[in-house]
């Protein structure tokens, strides 16, 4: 059985591993995003399991990978699962309406139009949870109105709770920024 020294540096290697994928991504270089978020995933699975939030995230930002590479299997699959580990718990609207959309759009690309209403309603009244006043239509809706409810890192950063909050900005800051603000709010 591993120590708790042991299982806290895989969470965190874990960690960062996604947040090099999630640069990567916002680079236009899906290869080394893939090859990160990959990574990233198979250290979550193993140090804190498949029902983690950081696990879920993950899930997400590699389902989003193989969507555009019109890989929907994996898609699918990563989706799913990202699904299961955001369910149950209110905290994480914001980030299962991201989850839910996203699905709705991969049905649009595989299957008949009443399953994707479906998924889509579920997405907005996801959302409604998040901003109660929403107004927006549910074919007015793009991932982009999903993306702005979760912010930036999308999710507090583990071990570092209460000195490292949620990081909401418009555009992700060029690396050295990153590097700055892991190494003041946290100890690797």
């Amino acid at each position: 059985m591993a120590s708790s020294l042991e299982y806290t540096q895989a969470l965190k290697v874990g960690e960062l591993l996604m947040h090099i994928g999630t640069i990567y991504a916002s680079q236009g270089d899906p290869r080394n995003s893939v090859k990160y978020l990959e990574a990233a995933l198979a250290r979550l699975r193993n140090s804190v399991g498949d029902k983690h939030y950081l696990t879920a995230i993950t899930c997400y930002k590699l389902s989003t990978q193989f969507a555009k590479a019109n890989d929907y299997y994996k898609t699918g699959k990563l989706l799913k699962q990202a699904a299961e580990g955001l369910s149950g718990t209110p905290y994480y609207a914001a980030d299962l309406a991201r989850v839910r959309f996203a699905w709705g759009e991969l049905l649009k690309n595989t299957t008949s139009t009443g399953k994707v209403e479906t998924a889509l309603r579920e997405a907005r009244e996801l959302r409604k949870t998040c901003v109660p006043n929403d107004e927006w239509e549910l074919h007015q809706l793009k991932r982009e109105d999903y993306d702005k409810l979760v912010p930036f890192w999308a999710a507090q950063l583990s071990g570092v709770k209460g000195r490292l909050r949620r990081v909401a900005k418009p555009n992700m800051p060029p690396l050295p920024d990153l590097l700055i603000v892991f190494s003041a709010g946290a100890s690797f």
